[in-house]
C-alpha cells in the first residue's frame, strides 16, 4: 500500500487541501493528514475519503516533528512518500517500501545547521564532492524512514546538530554518506529552491 503525506494546518488546506486530496485519490493512495490545526472542513473530507489524520506534536520545533507523527505509523512492507508541502507534485518513481528514494538536486547542501563552525567546514567538503539529495519529496519503507529518523535523533543527543533548526537536506545527504546503501535515486534532476 502506497501512503502520501504533508503537512495541513488551516492556511495550507485552504490553499491547497481539495487538490492534494483529488491528486491522492486520483493516483489510488492514501492519503495521511499531517495535522498542524486543520479545519473541521479537513476532517470530514479525510473521513470521507479514508484517509488518515496524524496530529503533529511539537518535540523538535521544525519539519523533524511531521517526520516523528508519521514514521511510527508505518508498517513493514508499506511505502510511504512524504511531501514538504501540499503543492509538490506526487511521483511514482518515489515510492520506495524499502530505503529511502530522494530526488537529486544540483543546489548545494546547507550546513548552517551544525554547532560547530569547524563541523561545518568539514561537512561542507564532505558533501561537494557527491551526488546531492532534495528533501522536499521522499519516498521510503519501514527501514528507511525509521533508520533516517534514529539517525537525526543521534546527531542532535551527540549534539553534533542544532535541533532548533531544519536541516532535512543535510541530514538527508550525510545519512546517503553513512548508509549508502538505504538511499536511492528517483525523479528527475531539480533545480530546487534552497
Amino acid at each position: 500500500m502506497i501512503f502520501v503525506a504533508t503537512v495541513f494546518d488551516e492556511k495550507l488546506w485552504d490553499l491547497h487541501g481539495v487538490t492534494w486530496c483529488r491528486t491522492v485519490k486520483s493516483h489510488g493512495y492514501t492519503g495521511v493528514i499531517l495535522d498542524r490545526g486543520i479545519p473541521q472542513e479537513a476532517r470530514d473530507k479525510a473521513d470521507q475519503l479514508k484517509f488518515q489524520i496524524v496530529p503533529v506534536e511539537k518535540k523538535y520545533g521544525s519539519i523533524w516533528d511531521a517526520f516523528a507523527a508519521f514514521v511510527p505509523q508505518i508498517k513493514a512492507g508499506d511505502s510511504w512518500i512524504f511531501l514538504r508541502t501540499p503543492s509538490i507534485k506526487i511521483s511514482q518513481d518515489i515510492a520506495s517500501s524499502d530505503v529511502l528514494t530522494c530526488r537529486v538536486t544540483k543546489n548545494e547542501v546547507d550546513v548552517s545547521g551544525l554547532a560547530a563552525l569547524h563541523e561545518r567546514v568539514k561537512y561542507a567538503a564532505l558533501l561537494a564532492d557527491k551526488t546531492n539529495y532534495t528533501a522536499e519529496i521522499i519516498g521510503g519503507g519501514f527501514y528507511g524512514w525509521n533508520s533516517f529518523l534514529g539517525f537525526y535523533d543521534f546527531l542532535v543527543a551527540t549534539q553534533l546538530l542544532d535541533a532548533s533548526g531544519d536541516a532535512s537536506a543535510f541530514v538527508l545527504n550525510l545519512f546517503s554518506i553513512y548508509f549508502p546503501d538505504l538511499v536511492q535515486q528517483g525523479g528527475d534532476i531539480r533545480e530546487d529552491q534552497p
